[in-house]
């Protein structure tokens, strides 16, 4: 056990030393003597210590974490001395501190993030001399974490085994006690969630019939009735990696038949323009160029002002992550990136389909690492 924890505490150091040589290497391009990072996810990513009011700033040949009281404790017990120094945070708010490391280390032109809180710009700006300069500098971050390392990929894919593990007992639930309000089987999913010993990743969409058609529908007192609709799209939160995934179901009590014709195709639809996306995933290739494969697919059927919404988005400690798959994306796809692959059609009172896979841009193409079936089979209940 002692060996066990040790490797994890070097995997960490190695990953803490590896994402700040990256800063280091952009804050010299971008002329920065310093970036200050105060959003949570970022401040996580560039420490794995986790807090609620946390300051970073990084330089060229140093780094400092502000904390207050209530974390202080537990920072000096789980911060990387070998990366940081710890600073306690004043009551008042900390920004006479931070000035103080600031205006002592020559800083005279600081990066911040683009994610951060204007009321935390105008602090900033408020508390340090005229002579520095202020830009934002959010070019610097995304890039970096939207390249997953060996073990941020495999945490997301334990993210994704329990998301779908969740999923099918869910759905043995729903069969077997004939579950069919939304807003009953949301809750459902959050008590499995819950009990799984994982967070819920974003609100947990649950859709039925008319409502089906609306991308991102709140569970409501509707129910599903036969031949209609079911659309999940659920994620979780393992050791702070989020998972995600979409899938569309169809509720015919063992009845088939009960499926219109006109369902039945719009699902295989879906199906077909979801595969022809995950074909086009590779490193060097553009997102929007990937996200046009699955909408000429469903235009090519007829459907294209049905299909609204950008193909997708990366993951990882945060649901929706660089890069962003759309038709206006100049992002291009990345080996250890990690997006999802979600397209869909939404008929306006009438319902919809989306499935939702989530995958890693490898070497030599993608991983998918989501295995619930998506068969049209698969998905009738």
């Amino acid at each position: 056990m002692k060996e066990f924890m040790t490797d994890k505490v070097d995997l960490a150091k190695r990953a803490i030393t590896s994402r700040l040589e990256k800063v280091r290497s952009r804050l010299d391009e971008a002329h920065l003597d310093a970036l200050v990072i105060a959003t949570r996810p970022n401040s996580f990513y560039f420490t794995l210590f986790d807090c609620s009011n946390s300051i970073v700033v990084i330089t060229a040949n140093k780094a400092w974490f502000f904390t207050d009281f209530r974390y202080i404790e537990a920072a000096e017990k789980n911060l990387s001395t070998d990366h940081y120094e710890l600073v306690k945070l004043s009551p008042t708010g900390g920004m006479d501190d931070l000035w103080k490391v600031l205006s002592g280390s020559n800083i005279r032109r600081i990066g911040f993030e683009e994610s951060a809180p204007y009321s935390f710009f105008r602090k900033l700006r408020q508390n340090i001399s005229q002579e520095t300069e202020v830009a934002e500098a959010g070019s610097i971050i995304a890039p970096i974490r939207a390249v997953k390392d060996p073990n941020e990929i495999e945490t997301i894919r334990l993210s994704q085994k329990i998301n779908e593990e969740i999923l099918s007992t869910l759905l043995t639930i729903v069969q077997s006690e004939r579950i069919t309000e939304e807003k009953q089987i949301q809750i459902e999913i959050r008590r499995l969630i819950i009990d799984g010993g994982v967070e819920e990743a974003f609100p947990t969409i649950v859709a039925c019939g008319k409502n089906s058609s609306l991308p991102h529908a709140v569970p409501g007192k509707d129910r599903v009735a036969c031949g209609e609709a079911l659309l999940i799209d659920m994620g979780v939160i393992y050791e702070h990696y989020c998972s995600d995934m979409t899938r569309t179901f169809f509720y015919c009590q063992g009845d088939s038949m009960c499926l219109s014709k006109a369902m039945r195709t719009l699902y295989n639809i879906v199906l077909e323009a979801q595969e022809a996306a995950l074909q086009k995933v590779a490193p060097g290739v553009s997102a929007c160029e990937v996200d046009k494969a699955a909408r000429a697919v469903i235009a090519a059927h007829g459907y294209g002002d049905f299909f609204g919404h950008g193909l997708g988005h990366g993951v990882g400690i945060e649901i929706h992550e660089a890069p962003t798959l759309n038709p206006a994306s100049k992002d291009i796809l990345e080996a250890g990136m990690v997006i999802t692959i979600e397209p869909g059609i939404y008929l306006p009172n009438v319902g919809g389909v989306r499935i939702e896979d989530l995958v890693v841009v490898t070497e030599n193409g993608y991983l998918n690492l989501t295995r619930f079936p998506k068969s049209l089979q698969d998905s009738l209940l």
